[in-house]
């Protein structure tokens, strides 16, 4: 996934940079020092203490003007993509290795909006699979 992550970004070298994670959840970045954090399909995969970490250090190391952009698999907005979602939080439940431990969250549940501005969410779905949309920014600096 690296490999491929790193020629999607090669046109992008001066300004985008991939890297692996121990892990943990500290990001090895100083702090105030990227523009951007891009996050899809990660998060629905983390324990919700995870989750606020993650968003923490986002935070942490986001410029006061930077953006935090999430994709994440949610709850469904339509008949068939709630259909799908309780099948798929169905599944989850009984063999969580069968949907690749993923389960649907709302990403916006775990912004604080003294902390954060939620500047764009939606929820995309494709083939009844709901995806939720994030984009939000520090209100002040940490």
């Amino acid at each position: 996934m690296i490999a491929i992550a790193e020629q999607r970004v090669l046109p992008y070298k001066e300004r985008a940079k991939v890297s692996q994670s121990d892990g943990s959840m500290r990001f090895p970045l100083p702090d105030l020092s990227v523009d951007c954090v891009v996050s899809t399909y990660v998060l629905d995969l983390l324990s919700e203490t995870d989750i606020c970490k993650a968003i923490s250090e986002a935070r942490r190391v986001l410029v006061l003007s930077g953006k935090l952009c999430l994709v994440s698999l949610t709850q469904g907005v339509t008949f068939a993509s709630r259909f799908v979602c309780a099948m798929w939080s169905v599944v989850f439940r009984l063999r969580p290795a069968s949907v690749g431990g993923c389960r649907p969250i709302l990403l916006d549940s775990f912004f604080n909006q003294q902390s954060w501005s939620v500047d764009y969410r939606n929820v995309v779905t494709q083939f009844g699979v709901p995806s939720e949309v994030l984009i939000a920014k520090p209100k002040n600096s940490p």
